[in-house]
């Protein structure tokens, strides 16, 4: 019960500020930041990994894989270490391919061909 109570309190005090005119960001990967809508409010702050996974269209798994992405290609070299190329992160991406360089998203291509 009391729970609910200080679920509902804090979900008036959330739609009295967003009467008031203030709007809720949260930021994503790679920078980008999503408004959330009032009527998301209750679920993102549920689970907000969760929620801000459903924006970039991937699960969860994909979605704190990315949060701790580096940067860097996750391709290993001929010597057994990491790769040192830069990948770009947008948000869908998908681990496998995405995180890979293009040199090595070209060598995947090529033993999948």
């Amino acid at each position: 019960m009391a729970n609910r109570l200080k679920r509902g309190i804090v979900m008036t005090t959330i739609q009295e500020l967003h009467l008031a005119g203030v709007r809720f960001i949260a930021e994503g990967l790679a920078g980008e930041w999503f408004n959330i809508p009032l009527c998301s409010m209750e679920e993102y702050m549920k689970d907000p990994c969760k929620w801000l996974a459903t924006q970039g269209d991937m699960t969860v798994d994909d979605y704190l894989y990315w949060q701790d992405f580096d940067g860097r290609c996750a391709a290993k070299t001929k010597r057994g270490q990491r790769c040192k190329n830069s990948v770009y992160l947008e948000f869908g991406r998908k681990r496998g391919y995405d995180d890979l360089c293009r040199f090595h998203q070209i060598q995947k291509e090529k033993e999948n061909a």
